[in-house]
């Protein structure tokens, strides 16, 4: 089937990213409630954008329970929109809200999620991926707090260490020195996960810093 904006009511803004948003959308011919992520190419040619649109496909063939299913996507006005499946929330806000409470996650919420966090990633490393932007704003939960990996695979077709720095500080805490470094492999994901990890048991983050010179210097020491 070939989809296009007018097979979805749009019900509301889930997120904003660096390069588009995300919203929380009603197939009209089956009811069905998905996540529609809007990516903007205003700056991308023509090769570009099929690269991304067979990154995307190439994510659809992944089927795990604690991935974010790709189910289509297609291009409308200079925009490229991937249907997925929609999740309530995710891990940063959870955080956020044991934060302002002061009062930890229970401990078996927390060995649930990081249990259900390190099947998604095995899948992800045994296809061969590499995520390159794992945090805890891009790890979806279910209402029964099942953790779901998502927005990955397309952000590497689209990202520059430069636009990470001028969009994206909070991305930064949780990247490894290696990716700074342009020079990385699949293990800089490891790193990213441990710090997710850290901040879920502590409800803080592993390293702290204003701007990318201090980033660059913390992870030198």
């Amino acid at each position: 089937m070939t989809y296009n904006l007018s097979n979805f009511e749009i019900l509301n803004t889930l997120g904003h990213g660096a390069f588009g948003n995300v919203f929380k959308v009603k197939n009209k011919k089956d009811n069905k409630i998905y996540a529609l992520k809007k990516i903007i190419l205003n700056n991308l040619s023509e090769l570009e954008k099929i690269k991304v649109k067979n990154e995307s496909k190439n994510l659809s063939a992944i089927n795990h329970k604690n991935i974010v299913k790709y189910y289509d996507d297609f291009f409308e006005n200079n925009a490229f929109y991937i249907i997925m499946e929609y999740c309530e929330g995710d891990l940063g806000k959870l955080i956020e809200v044991h934060k302002k409470s002061k009062k930890l996650i229970e401990k078996n919420v927390v060995l649930n999620i990081i249990k259900n966090l390190c099947l998604g990633f095995k899948e992800i490393q045994n296809k061969k991926l590499i995520h390159r932007d794992l945090k805890p704003d891009n790890i979806f939960l279910t209402k029964n707090n099942i953790p779901k990996i998502g927005d990955f695979g397309i952000s590497k077709q689209l990202s520059t260490m430069k636009e990470f720095a001028k969009t994206a500080i909070g991305t930064l805490l949780y990247m490894a020195p290696e990716f700074l470094s342009g020079n990385y492999n699949y293990k800089v994901d490891n790193w990213s996960l441990g710090c997710i990890i850290h901040e879920l048991c502590a409800l803080d983050t592993s390293f702290f810093s204003n701007n990318m010179a201090d980033f660059v210097n913390i992870n030198k020491n």
